[in-house]
């Protein structure tokens, strides 16, 4: 199997509400949204159906509960044991909007994202943890113990290492940091046992206060060399990633070339790379860095 595609998806899910009680079919359809791609909370349903948001909750997880232990045919088996083999090849942990963007075929919607959680619930093996920092939500084997939590520890280390460190860093180099004993000291089997650098991936890609510049180096979204916000930011990085001495209209044209939100004019570039003095003219208008 590739990836699950849009029948396949259908089919399952098919499958699976004909094991549920009428009510049971009715409360996960409206709060997955399978009829019209929109979810709904507790509190909507409950108001359609004049009862308690508890009782919609209790009504919700029973049916869950119920699809963990059903029998399956074999397609939805297939499709639930191509996703947890996929979900291994990445380390064990995914975020949800990634994950489901290697596991499906089609157009990801969210009405197709909720069809796909509804499905993958229905799995013994796969686990789905809600707002855990620094994901959204995340899903994972539970092949640890505590894995949601070391994954909060994990990702806090790795912020007070850039704070105290002031530095960005390529996944090389922080694999690197990681081999020596400098990051991760308590945790380092998580990272060497044969998925580190998926697992380091992941855990940089899905924070929220940690990002990447176009060289690939990661460091804190606040540092102005992995916002690239400003020109002088973005200048900077587009002489060490083409390393050569560029006209200022050249590397305006570079800079739109990265940055597409906003279209930087070459007299604006032009009056950064006299005002700083990381950038020396070389001759008629071409500059480079002055390391």
């Amino acid at each position: 199997m590739g990836k699950i595609t849009e029948k396949q998806l259908e089919e399952g899910i098919e499958e699976l509400l004909s094991k549920l009680t009428n009510r049971q079919r009715l409360v996960v359809s409206i709060r997955y949204g399978l009829n019209d791609g929109k979810s709904r909370t507790l509190e909507f349903i409950g108001n359609q159906l004049g009862v308690s948001r508890e009782r919609v909750r209790q009504i919700e997880q029973g049916a869950i509960a119920l699809l963990k232990k059903s029998e399956k045919s074999k397609e939805l088996n297939e499709i639930l044991t191509f996703v947890e083999r996929r979900l291994l090849e990445q380390g064990g942990f995914l975020d949800k909007g990634k994950f489901k963007e290697i596991i499906f075929s089609g157009e990801l919607n969210q009405g197709v994202r909720n069809k796909l959680a509804f499905v993958l619930n229905s799995s013994k093996v796969l686990k789905y943890q809600k707002d855990t920092v620094p994901f959204q939500g995340i899903w994972y084997l539970p092949e640890k113990k505590n894995l949601v939590k070391k994954i909060k520890l994990l990702h806090t280390e790795l912020v007070n290492y850039f704070k105290q460190n002031k530095k960005e860093k390529t996944i090389k180099q922080l694999l690197g940091l990681i081999d020596s004993g400098v990051l991760f000291v308590e945790e380092i089997d998580f990272f060497v046992e044969g998925n580190g650098e998926n697992r380091l991936n992941i855990l940089l890609r899905g924070s929220n206060v940690i990002d990447k510049n176009i060289m690939n180096e990661w460091g804190l979204k606040s540092w102005a060399i992995i916002s690239q916000k400003y020109a002088r930011e973005k200048a900077y990085l587009i002489f060490r990633k083409y390393k050569k001495p560029l006209h200022f209209r050249e590397l305006t044209e570079y800079i739109n070339k990265h940055w597409k939100d906003k279209k930087a004019l070459p007299q604006t570039v032009h009056n950064v790379i006299i005002k700083y003095d990381e950038f020396v003219f070389v001759q008629s208008g071409t500059y480079k860095l002055k390391d």
